[in-house]
């Protein structure tokens, strides 16, 4: 059956009342898991993909991936995978790091390191 355009339409696999999800988002101190959890807990409360995402500015496609992540590992699913690579140590983040800033060409120019090497350089420093 043809259903003319329209996605899928997708549930969340949780014994959490819609409560239960609230509180979880408030309760939330990561910043990841606290932009990620008002997903389940919109389609917990019956919004489509396409409401959802409108409402917090990411696409459905992104929207969907997180809740399939949470219907597969729970909370677990939707956390911050970046700092749980395997065989990446937080002192072999910081080697690679210095010897970028050391090598790097901007270092002539006063520049210690990208934005963007800087901004995660910040985020691991923090999560430690």
């Amino acid at each position: 059956m043809h259903n003319k355009g329209m996605a899928k339409r997708v549930t969340v696999q949780t014994e959490l009342t819609t409560e239960e999800l609230h509180d979880r988002y408030r309760s939330a101190t990561n910043a990841i898991e606290r932009t990620r959890l008002p997903y389940p807990v919109g389609i917990a409360e019956g919004h489509t993909l396409d409401e959802i995402a409108f409402m917090l500015g990411y696409t459905a496609s992104w929207v969907r991936t997180i809740v399939q992540r949470w219907n597969k590992a729970g909370e677990q699913g939707i956390r911050d995978q970046r700092l749980t690579l395997p065989g990446v140590s937080f002192e072999s983040i910081k080697f690679v790091i210095a010897t970028h800033i050391n090598s790097h060409e901007s270092c002539r120019f006063g520049f210690s390191m990208s934005v963007g090497l800087y901004q995660f350089w910040c985020m691991m420093s923090l999560s430690r």
